[in-house]
C-alpha cells in the first residue's frame, strides 16, 4: 500500500485577510449575509473552538467573514484527495481527519493548535443535513473541549441549507443569517461534565430551516429548484416504491406511477397545474423525509422478521474506486450496486473488470464478478459530497460514484444505519 500523504497544514493571517476582503464580499452580496450578536465574537480572544452547523459547501467562508483570525477547520480526508483542492485547504489551515476510526494524529494536531492560542473550527455534526434540521453531534466533541479547556462559540447558520442544499449541485440566491452564541465559556468548561457540554452545544445548534422559512418567507431563487432532489427523497408516497423518484426543473416525480409535484423557490411542494394534477402529500422536505424514515424502518423490520434474503434496491452504472484516507482514488470498474439485508453487493460488468480480487468474496455469475461486503465487516459507511457512497472494508476504502449524478447514495447510508440499529435492538433514528 502506498504511503498516506502528509497532513501538514498551515494558515497565515495575510492570506486569511486577503480572502476575507476579496472572496467573502461576493458571498455577502449573493446571500445577503449578516451576523446576529456579533459582539460575542468581537469580545472573544483565542484560543477557542468554533462549531457551526453544517448545511452548505461554503460554511467556512461564510463563518470566517465574521471571525477576525484564521480558523483551522477540521475536514474529512475525502476533501484532500484532489491535489489542487488539497493545496487550497492546507493554505487556509484545514486539518484532515478520517471517518474510519478515532484519528489520534488529528486530535494531537488540534490540541497543539489550541495551545498555540489559535482557533479551531469543527463541524461537530459530522456531515451536512439532508433536510435542513440539525443533527446530533459526535460524542467525542465534548471530550476535546474538556481536554483543551477553551470556550466554545457556536455560529448557527440560518437559511444556509436553502442556498445550496445537500442534494443539489447548484446554488440559489437568498438570505443567510449567522447567529453567534457562546455555548460554553472558559469558566464553565472546568465545571461542566462531557454530557453537559454536549447538551449545551446541541441546544445552541438546534435549528430547523423549514420552520425558519415559515417565519421569514424568503425566496431562494433557482430556475431548476427540484433537480437532484431524489438524492435525498427516494421514496414515493403515492405508490410506496423505493428508488423511483426523479426530477426535472421544478418537477419532482415518480418513474413508477407518474406521481408528480412542483417544488417552489419557497421550498414548498405544490400540485402541478392542470386537470391531471396529483394531491400534495407533504408540504416540506422535512415532512417527506420523516415519512420516508418511517416507511423504510417498517419495510426493513418486515424483511428482518420474514428472515429471507432480499434486495431492497439496486443501481446500474455505478463506478467503483479504491483508496485509503488521503491517497488518491483508483478506478476499479463499472457495474451494479445493490443493498441487501446481509450486506452490499457490487456486480462488475465484463467490459470493466480488471481481473483483480479486491474483496474477500469474489463470486462469478455469468461472466461477471460480484463483490460482497457483509455488514459486520463494513466500517464508516457515509456519503461524501452529494452522491458518493464510501466505506472501509478491511484496510481499503471503497467509493462508489454515479457518472450522471442522479442516483441517491444517501439511501444506502440511511438504510444501513437503520439496519444496524435494529440488529443492536435500539431505536433506529435519534
Amino acid at each position: 500500500m502506498a504511503a498516506t500523504p502528509s497532513r501538514k497544514t498551515s494558515a497565515h493571517i495575510w492570506f486569511h485577510r486577503l480572502l476575507r476582503w476579496t472572496v467573502s464580499p461576493i458571498f455577502m452580496w449573493r446571500y445577503r449575509l449578516s451576523s446576529e450578536h456579533q459582539e460575542i465574537v468581537d469580545n472573544l480572544r483565542p484560543p477557542y473552538i468554533v462549531i457551526p452547523n453544517h448545511v452548505m459547501t461554503f460554511d467556512p467562508a461564510l463563518v470566517n467573514y465574521f471571525i477576525p483570525v484564521p480558523v483551522y477547520y477540521v475536514a474529512s480526508d475525502a476533501n484532500f484527495r484532489n491535489p489542487i483542492f488539497s493545496w487550497w485547504l492546507r493554505k487556509i489551515g484545514a486539518i484532515a481527519t478520517s471517518k474510519a476510526a478515532d484519528d489520534l494524529a488529528s486530535l494531537r494536531f488540534m490540541l497543539k493548535t489550541l495551545k498555540e492560542r489559535k482557533v479551531i473550527g469543527i463541524f461537530a455534526e459530522g456531515q451536512r443535513s439532508w433536510d435542513g434540521v440539525s443533527l446530533r453531534i459526535i460524542p467525542s466533541t465534548a471530550k476535546l473541549v474538556k481536554l483543551a479547556k477553551v470556550p466554545v462559540l457556536v455560529s448557527l447558520i440560518k437559511g444556509g441549507y436553502k442556498t445550496i442544499p445537500r442534494w443539489s449541485f447548484h446554488t440559489r440566491r437568498g438570505c443567510v443569517v449567522i447567529e453567534q452564541k457562546l455555548a460554553v465559556s472558559a469558566e464553565e468548561v472546568k465545571s461542566l461534565s462531557a454530557d453537559e457540554i454536549t447538551e449545551r452545544i446541541e441546544s445552541a445548534l438546534a435549528h430547523d430551516d423549514s420552520e425558519y422559512q415559515n417565519e421569514r418567507r424568503v425566496p431562494y431563487v433557482s430556475k431548476r429548484p427540484a433537480e437532484s432532489l431524489q438524492l435525498a427523497l427516494f421514496y414515493c408516497p403515492n405508490c410506496s416504491s423505493l428508488n423511483t423518484m426523479n426530477s426535472s426543473g421544478r418537477r419532482f416525480y415518480c418513474d413508477a406511477c407518474g406521481y408528480a409535484v412542483e417544488f417552489t423557490s419557497f421550498y414548498r411542494f405544490r400540485a402541478v397545474p392542470g386537470p391531471n394534477s396529483h394531491p400534495v402529500h407533504f408540504r416540506t422536505i422535512r415532512e417527506w423525509s420523516l415519512a420516508q424514515n418511517e416507511f423504510v424502518e417498517r419495510h426493513l423490520r418486515e424483511a428482518l422478521d420474514a428472515g429471507t434474503p432480499k434486495e431492497f434496491f439496486g443501481d446500474e452504472h455505478a463506478l467503483m474506486f479504491t483508496g485509503y484516507r488521503l491517497s488518491r482514488l483508483r478506478r476499479r470498474g463499472l457495474g451494479r450496486l445493490s443493498f441487501h439485508l446481509d450486506g452490499i453487493r457490487f456486480a462488475q460488468s465484463d467490459d470493466s473488470r480488471q481481473g483483480r480480487r479486491i474483496a474477500t468474496r469474489d463470486i462469478r455469475h455469468g461472466g461477471a464478478a460480484e463483490r460482497f461486503f457483509p455488514w459486520d465487516e463494513l466500517k464508516a459507511l457515509n456519503v461524501v459530497y452529494q452522491d458518493q457512497l464510501e466505506f472501509y472494508f478491511g484496510r481499503t476504502l471503497y467509493v462508489f460514484k454515479s457518472p450522471r449524478h442522479d442516483t441517491s447514495a444517501y439511501k444506502y447510508e440511511l438504510c444501513g444505519r437503520m439496519l444496524e440499529a435494529m440488529r443492536n435492538a435500539r431505536s433506529p433514528l435519534p
